[in-house]
């Protein structure tokens, strides 16, 4: 049951959950997420946009908020001709939501936080990374530190975190002294930039994660975003020491899972070795529904390679 805290046929418990996946639901342009007894609300089409008042009290008689607050995507909603605010549509926001999964705590500011809130889509990709933990971990797009901070509770031995944005170092902060993490660092910086420095300081780590941002949200954008990602997993697999792991995600509906195996094994060949794909990874579909009649509803994929030198 979706509207709940656990998930059946997994171990997850968690007091936040999406609740509406816009076209996965059948409400193309509605996104809802429930963080512990708050809203974070998306409308980004003419359409939803209609029935506003009648979903915000629809919300407000089912799930029971003591909050509500928008976070609609301001370039959608001006291909709609619409205008966008941030603002709480109910209730209170307080600045900290306390997000729990299993044993691990965030904290979630829906006022100054990415897309709506949270990452809830990587939720099982957080588990299943995480057990491939040992050494050192490098969590690269790190955001509020979700991958990091769940490989240090499942065997890690230092992990370090790298992400660009002030509000998501300042939660990453917090994130990690709300979890007591002891072994770690943060380095605020652009990860191309950053990835460059650490080749030329010949680092090694046992396993490395790459989440970013959506490079490619038209397919006009897909051959530059192709580069990107070749960018970033060719110096990340010269960064891994050999039996070591590497997880990259895409959330770009226009780049798919053989563009990253094609990617992957291009850099195999130019940098002699080989990569063993351990995982298939895809948004939590628990509460991210994928519709095979709607290929969008099917866009964060990524593969868990294992570095094998020839």
């Amino acid at each position: 049951n979706k509207f709940g805290i656990s998930f059946v046929g997994s171990q997850t418990i968690t007091n936040s959950f999406r609740a509406i996946h816009s076209e996965g639901d059948f409400l193309p342009g509605l996104i809802v997420d429930y963080y512990n007894n708050y809203l974070s609300v998306q409308i980004n089409t003419a359409g939803i946009e209609n029935f506003r008042e009648y979903i915000i009290s629809t919300l407000i008689e089912e799930l029971k908020p003591k909050g509500i607050y928008e976070k609609s995507d301001k370039k959608a909603r001006e291909k709609e001709g619409l205008k966008t605010e941030e603002k709480i549509l109910y209730g209170n926001i307080p600045d900290k939501i306390l997000l729990k999964e299993n044993s691990i705590q965030f904290i979630v500011d829906l006022k100054n936080s990415q897309k709506t809130g949270f990452y809830l889509d990587q939720r099982k990709n957080r588990e299943i990374v995480s057990n491939y933990s040992k050494g050192k971990v490098l969590d690269i797009f790190s955001n509020a530190g979700g991958f990091g901070i769940y490989s240090y509770f499942k065997g890690a031995k230092f992990v370090k975190f790298v992400d660009i944005s002030p509000n998501a170092i300042k939660q990453l902060e917090e994130n990690c002294r709300l979890n007591n993490l002891k072994n770690y660092s943060i380095v605020k910086e652009d990860a191309f930039d950053f990835l460059k420095k650490e080749l030329s300081k010949k680092e090694k780590y046992d396993l490395i994660i790459l989440d970013p941002p959506p490079f490619a949200k038209t397919k006009k954008e897909r051959e530059g975003a192709l580069k990107g990602l070749k960018y970033l997993i060719s110096h990340s697999i010269r960064l891994l020491n050999r039996n070591g792991y590497l997880a990259v995600f895409s959330c770009s509906h226009s780049i798919t899972m053989e563009d990253l195996k094609d990617l992957s094994l291009e850099i195999s060949q130019k940098e002699k070795v080989y990569l063993e794909i351990k995982e298939h990874l895809y948004q939590d579909t628990r509460d991210h529904p994928y519709i095979l009649n709607i290929p969008n509803s099917l866009y964060l994929k990524g593969i868990l390679l294992r570095k094998l030198d020839l």
